[in-house]
């Protein structure tokens, strides 16, 4: 878009802030700050009782969001590379 165009969509809108400039009421319309945390708060809390009732279940969930290999895994791998003749 040339500076025509820009100045007539920005016109178009009622935009009259500076380029680049985010007003405070707009950027207070879009912050999810504290819906997120409540999201957060309520998703701990529904985790928490699963854990107590699956509990190793409710570990291998963290493992795996965590990006851990699981604890044998190295000797897992070792184990199928020399059963399949790739040692």
């Amino acid at each position: 878009m040339g500076t025509k165009e820009i100045a007539d969509a920005r016109a178009g809108m009622g935009w009259t802030s500076e380029p680049f400039v985010i007003p405070q009421e707009v950027y207070a319309a879009w912050d999810v700050k504290e819906a997120g945390a409540h999201a957060e708060a309520e998703w701990n809390k529904q985790f928490d009782a699963y854990r107590v009732k699956y509990s190793a279940e409710a570990a291998e969930f963290v493992r795996r969001m965590n990006g851990e290999l699981p604890a044998k895994w190295a000797q897992d791998a070792k184990d199928i590379a020399e059963r399949e003749g790739h040692y």
